[in-house]
C-alpha cells in the first residue's frame, strides 16, 4: 500500500474511541503525534487541529478527517450489512480502480470480527476480479494483522511488495510456513540486490508463481538472480531494470524458460541481440504473455518475431515504444501465428495506416479483445483511413477496448468508428489527442449509432473555444441548440473524459445538461481553463450532479465562491471521488473541504 498522510481533527471526533483511532493508525502504519516537523514518518495523524498547518498537508494524497468522515471511511459503527452495502457502492462506482480497491479494504478496519473481514475479503476478490491482479495489493498493515493471527485482510490481495530495508521480516514469516496465505503467490522485490536475494532465500519453498523486479534491484550477476527464482515461477517481470541483452540471454537459457507463461521485459535495452535470444530459445510452449516494449527494436526485429516458435501460444503481446514502423508491423501482424491473440499493444511504433491495414487483413486474428495503438509522437500516424479500416474489419467484433490516442483520425475517423456495424461490443473508446472537433459531435447528432461505449476519452481534442489563459465566463442563459443534446452514441456512457478539451462555459453547459448522458456517473473536465465557479454552479443545478460518483475538475481557476458551492453540492454526501486544484482557494476553504469530504477528495 502506498503511504499517505492522514490527519485527524481530534476536537471533531465525536463517538470515536481511542482504541478505534489506534486501530486505524496501525492499519495506516501511522504515528500518532501532537506535532512534529519530522517528515520521515511514513504517515502522520495530527491531533487537536489542522488550522495553521496547511503547509504540512499540501500533498494531494493527504486526508483530513473529522468524526463523520472517519466513520464513513473505515466503517466504524456500521453493521455487517451496512459495511457490505458501502463496499458494493464503491465497487459499482465510476471511480478509477486505484481508488476502489483501497476503499473496500478500509472498511475491514471498522470491525474486529475476523469472519466478517474474511467475507469482505472474499467479496473484494470476486467483485473486482476484472482488475489486473497488479492492482490488488496486500499492505504491510494487512501482513502485520496476519502475523498477529488475523489473516483475513491479507487474503484479499494478489501481490505483496518486499523492500528488504523495511519489511524483510514479512518475507521470513511467509517463508517459514508455505501454508500461510496460500493465495499470495506474487511478490514484487525492490531494494538493493543483496537484500533482494536474501528476500528470495527467506521466502523459501513457497509456491511462488510470479516475481517482479524494479530498477536497481538487480546486481551484475543476472544469472545468479534468475537461478535463485523458485522452480514454481511462471511469470517474471523486469521493469526498467536496464540490464541489456544479458538479461534476455539469462532467461532464455534458464531451466525456468520452458515453463514460463508470462515474460515482461519493458525497458531493458534488449535490442536485437536480446530479442534474438528469446526467439532462438527452445522448448517454451507455455508462453502466453510477452512484453518487450521500449527495447530499441527495429523493423527487422518484428519480422524475426513473427517466426518465433512460441508465438502461436500468445494471448497478450505488448510492443510499445519501439521502432517497428509500418514495415515491421506489417511483417508481424500478417502472421497466422497470432490466431489466439486477445490483447495487443502496438503503441508508439509509428505503424501508421499500413500497419493497421495489415492487422485488418489478417483473417487469423478473430479473438482480439483489447487493441492499443496510441502514443505516436511523429508521422506516420493513424488517420481516418486507418480508423475506417478498423470500422470495416470483421475481427473488430470481439473488441471491447480500442485505444487510438495521440494519432490523427480526425472527425471522419471518429464518425466511422462510432458508425461501425462491427464494433458493437466496444466498451472503451480512447481517441484523445486526435484532432477531433465539435464537427464530429455535430455529424453524429441524432444518429442511432451501433457503437455506444461505456467509457469515452476525448482528452486533448479542441471541442470548445477556451484555450489556455482564457478568461472564465458564465454560461449564457439562452444558448443555441447543441449537438450534445441528442448524442445517442453517449447514451450508454458512464465515464466521460474531457480533459484539456478547450471547453468554454456554453459548451460545458451543453454537455452536462444533455439528456443523452442519462447514465453518466464519472466526469473528467480537468484542464479546461475557461471554466470556473459559474460553470460549477451550472453543473450543480443539473440532474447529473446527483448521479456523479466521480468528478475531476483540476486546474480550474477558482474564484471566491467555489468552496461554498462544493460544501453544499448535491453530491457532497454521495460522491466517491472529487479532484480539484487549490489555486484560488483560501487555506480555510481547503481545510473545510478536506473535513467535509475526507478521503473522497483530492486537493492538489
Amino acid at each position: 500500500m502506498s503511504q499517505r498522510d492522514v490527519w485527524l481533527q481530534l476536537s471533531a471526533l465525536e463517538g470515536v474511541s481511542q482504541s478505534e483511532i489506534e486501530r486505524i493508525a496501525s492499519f495506516e502504519n501511522a504515528t500518532i503525534e501532537r506535532e512534529s516537523s519530522d517528515d520521515s514518518n511514513p504517515s502522520r495523524i495530527l491531533c487537536e487541529s489542522v488550522s495553521g498547518h496547511e503547509e504540512r498537508i499540501e500533498s494531494g494524497s493527504a486526508v483530513v478527517l473529522n468524526g463523520a468522515t472517519l466513520r464513513a471511511m473505515y466503517g466504524l459503527g456500521f453493521t455487517r450489512e451496512q459495511r457490505f452495502e458501502r463496499a458494493k457502492a464503491w465497487v459499482e462506482s465510476g471511480v478509477e480502480y486505484y481508488y476502489r480497491w483501497p476503499a473496500v479494504l478500509n472498511l475491514m478496519v471498522g470491525t474486529d470480527d475476523e469472519r466478517e473481514r474474511q467475507a469482505l475479503a472474499d467479496y473484494a476478490r470476486e467483485a473486482m476480479a476484472e482488475l489486473d491482479p497488479e492492482e490488488r495489493w496486500v499492505s504491510d498493515a494487512a501482513m502485520n494483522e496476519a502475523i498477529a493471527g488475523r489473516p483475513a485482510m491479507a487474503s484479499a490481495g494478489d501481490f505483496f511488495w518486499i523492500d528488504p530495508a523495511k519489511n524483510l521480516e514479512h518475507a521470513r514469516w511467509l517463508g517459514e510456513d508455505p501454508a500461510r496465505l496460500p493465495k499470495l503467490r506474487w511478490f514484487k522485490l525492490h531494494g538493493n540486490p543483496q537484500g533482494v536475494q536474501e528476500a528470495l532465500r527467506l521466502l523459501g519453498q513457497r509456491a511462488i508463481e510470479r516475481v517482479s523486479f524494479t530498477s536497481g534491484s538487480i546486481g551484475p550477476d543476472v544469472d545468479a538472480l534468475i537461478d535463485a527464482l523458485p522452480s514454481t515461477t511462471r511469470g517474471v517481470h523486469f521493469f526498467y531494470c536496464q540490464q541489456g541483452p544479458k538479461l534476455f540471454q539469462a532467461l532464455a537459457k534458464s531451466p525456468l524458460w520452458p515453463t514460463l507463461e508470462r515474460v515482461e521485459l519493458h525497458n531493458n535495452d534488449g535490442k536485437t541481440k536480446g530479442l534474438k535470444a528469446l526467439i532462438s530459445a527452445k522448448g517454451n510452449k507455455a508462453m502466453r504473455s510477452l512484453d518487450v516494449g521500449y527495447n530499441h527494436l527495429k523493423s527487422a526485429d518484428f519480422a524475426a518475431l513473427a517466426k518465433a516458435a512460441w508465438l502461436p501460444g500468445l494471448r497478450s503481446l505488448a510492443l510499445k515504444y519501439n521502432d517497428a514502423l509500418a514495415q515491421g508491423a506489417s511483417a508481424l501482424l500478417s502472421s497466422p501465428a497470432l490466431a489466439k491473440l486477445e490483447s495487443l499493444d502496438f503503441g508508439a511504433n509509428e505503424i501508421g495506416d499500413p500497419g493497421v491495414v495489415a492487422l485488418c487483413n489478417n483473417p487469423a486474428i478473430t479473438a482480439l479483445s483489447k487493441l492499443t495503438i496510441e502514443g505516436n509522437h511523429q508521422p506516420p500516424l493513424v488517420t481516418a483511413e486507418g480508423a475506417r479500416a478498423l470500422a470495416e474489419w470483421d475481427g473488430a467484433a470481439s473488441l471491447s477496448l480500442l485505444n487510438l490516442g495521440m494519432n490523427a483520425i480526425g472527425d471522419d475517423g471518429l464518425v466511422a468508428l462510432l458508425s461501425s456495424q462491427r464494433l458493437g461490443a466496444l466498451q472503451t473508446l480512447d481517441v484523445q489527442y486526435n484532432s477531433v472537433t465539435i464537427g464530429a459531435v455535430a455529424s453524429l447528432a441524432g444518429i442511432e449509432t451501433p457503437v455506444r461505449p461505456r467509457r469515452v476519452v476525448l482528452s486533448g481534442n479542441a471541442l470548445g473555444t477556451a484555450g489556455y489563459g482564457s478568461k472564465p465566463k458564465a454560461p449564457k442563459k439562452k444558448r443555441p441548440a447543441s449537438p450534445w443534446s441528442n448524442a445517442h452514441w453517449l447514451s450508454e456512457c458512464k465515464s466521460l473524459v474531457l480533459y484539456n478539451t478547450s471547453l468554454d462555459a456554453d459548451m460545458f453547459a451543453a454537455v452536462v445538461s444533455s439528456p443523452a448522458l442519462g447514465k453518466l456517473e464519472s466526469l473528467d473536465v480537468s484542464s479546461n481553463y475557461g471554466l470556473s465557479d459559474e460553470a460549477l454552479e451550472f453543473l450543480l443545478a443539473q440532474p447529473l450532479a446527483r448521479r456523479l460518483t466521480a468528478l475531476e475538475a483540476l486546474y480550474w481557476p477558482w474564484k471566491k465562491g467555489a468552496a461554498d458551492l462544493l460544501l453544499s453540492a448535491p453530491f457532497a454526501d454521495t460522491i466517491f471521488k472529487l479532484s480539484i486544484s487549490k489555486k484560488g482557494l483560501s487555506a480555510a476553504a481547503v481545510a473545510a473541504l478536506r473535513l467535509r469530504y475526507g478521503s473522497r477528495i483530492n486537493v492538489s
